[in-house]
């Protein structure tokens, strides 16, 4: 389950963008209807609440980044933003990574699919370096 909601608005008089728009929304691109209401929910949510769930992801973020990058051949970028980041692994070949990491390897008992939040992409254009 992903527990990620994105949320925004549109707001034009212009009609080819109010049509693109509806074109990207119809293609379910758009934000769910639950993820509006928790949006809409959010906004008396309380500023402190934010600032700690922020400073926690902060210090989640940091450890991974740091741990990341000691090891041997593993370039981890600290964010200056975000609480993911890109990582470059050691690896000759990413697609016989991701195939390994699909078909063989297993942490807490289960494959990569079934850990909560392991979530790993792989970019075509960087298969091989």
């Amino acid at each position: 389950m992903n527990a990620e909601v994105r949320i925004g608005a549109l707001i034009t008089k212009n009609k080819e963008v109010i049509s693109t728009a509806l074109k990207f929304a119809q293609a379910r691109l758009s934000p769910p209807g639950l993820g509006q209401i928790v949006g809409e929910a959010s906004i008396d949510t309380p500023a402190n609440y934010f600032k700690d769930v922020n400073m926690e992801y902060t210090t989640r973020r940091n450890y991974m980044v740091e741990a990341l990058n000691k090891i041997p051949g593993v370039y981890c970028p600290k964010p200056k933003g975000a609480f993911y980041t890109v990582v470059r692994l050691p690896v000759d070949d990413s697609d016989k990574f991701a195939q390994w990491l699909l078909e063989e390897f297993e942490f807490c008992k289960s494959d990569c699919n079934g850990c909560p939040g392991f979530r790993i992409l792989f970019h075509a254009g960087l298969r091989k370096e």
